[in-house]
């Protein structure tokens, strides 16, 4: 009998853990909101009525992949569907998440060189500031993952799971 107690006791801290993380995501969400309702006007006169530059295709990259890979963020935790849409839905939200790194690490290359005046740490910067992506892709790429559309999509580790189960 006890054992029935823990593994109910179990899903309703799971439940807990997943819902709180959810509202985590809508409560970034709606900043993510306010602030660009507040900025916008800002954003297009200081970037969008300019000539096109390296500075401004960076600021607008980063600040639309963000909005993007959180509004995936959140439709894979509202999503009960098939396993091949929240794997679809996860998965291009893992991959926006992860291509925000790219345009960071180019500004923070281009900001070493401002400070250095050096192509060589130029460089550097770049490909150290990009390791955390390429290592989140070849781990998306290789990892064998479970869809777990209980209280929304989600992806575990396929390991991590049997390790959970069992």
């Amino acid at each position: 009998m006890s054992s029935q107690n823990e593994s109910a006791a179990d899903l309703i801290s799971a439940y807990a853990s997943v819902k709180t993380d959810i509202f985590v995501d809508f409560a970034a969400m709606a900043f993510f909101v306010y602030d660009y309702a507040v900025t916008f006007g800002s954003e297009v006169n200081l970037v969008w009525k300019r000539r096109p530059s390296v500075a401004s295709a960076l600021v607008l990259s980063i600040r639309y992949l963000y909005l993007i890979a959180s509004i995936l963020s959140i439709t894979g935790d509202a999503l009960h569907s098939g396993e091949r849409l929240c794997r679809a839905v996860e998965v291009t939200g893992s991959i926006a998440w992860y291509t925000v790194y790219f345009p960071v690490a180019l500004f923070t290359g281009m900001r070493a060189y401002g400070l250095c005046g050096s192509w060589i740490i130029f460089s550097l910067v770049t490909v150290l500031s990009l390791a955390p992506m390429i290592s989140d892709y070849v781990d998306l790429a290789t990892r064998q993952t479970t869809v777990i559309n209980i209280f929304g999509c989600g992806i575990e580790d396929s390991d991590t799971l049997q390790d959970a189960i069992m």
